[in-house]
């Protein structure tokens, strides 16, 4: 009887404690996958669209705006804001090419961009503006510099 006992012991007793395990992992592996779903909000900081221009010629449409971003922006709140603007661009009329200039003042509007800027165009060209259909944003390709 005890040799029976023994027998029984020694079979379920790892059995056990495998099943104790995997319950561990499976627990490990749900609270890792909560905690690396959870991605922070970008954040846009405040700016103003001085101008856009429409310079299309043909059938190329193509939108430049003057846009200025006070205070001391970053290059994340810079691009920030060329995304922000590219999408307000995208809601409209169907586009070629579209042009975020960024200045740090109203000031500086007559000249360079001094902040900055970002030409969503195809191959980021903006000149090459005729060379897709209007609206097709997936044939084109967002070039950024930053000053």
């Amino acid at each position: 009887m005890k040799r029976w006992a023994f027998v029984v012991a020694v079979m379920i007793v790892p059995l056990l404690a495998g099943c104790g395990t995997e319950a561990a992992t499976t627990t490990t592996a749900k609270a890792t996958t909560t905690t690396t779903a959870v991605a922070p909000e970008p954040t846009v900081p405040d700016y103003t669209i001085a101008a856009k221009e429409d310079i299309s010629f043909a059938k190329t449409v193509r939108f430049q705006y003057r846009v200025i971003v006070p205070g001391s922006p970053t290059e994340a709140d810079l691009r920030a804001v060329i995304d922000a603007v590219i999408a307000e661009a995208k809601s409209g009329p169907p586009f070629n090419a579209v042009s975020v200039g960024l200045y740090a003042s109203e000031s500086e509007l007559g000249g360079a961009d001094t902040l900055g800027y970002g030409d969503l165009a195809p191959g980021g060209d903006w000149a090459a503006a005729d060379t897709v259909k209007s609206g097709d944003y997936d044939a084109m390709e967002l070039v950024v510099e930053l000053n």
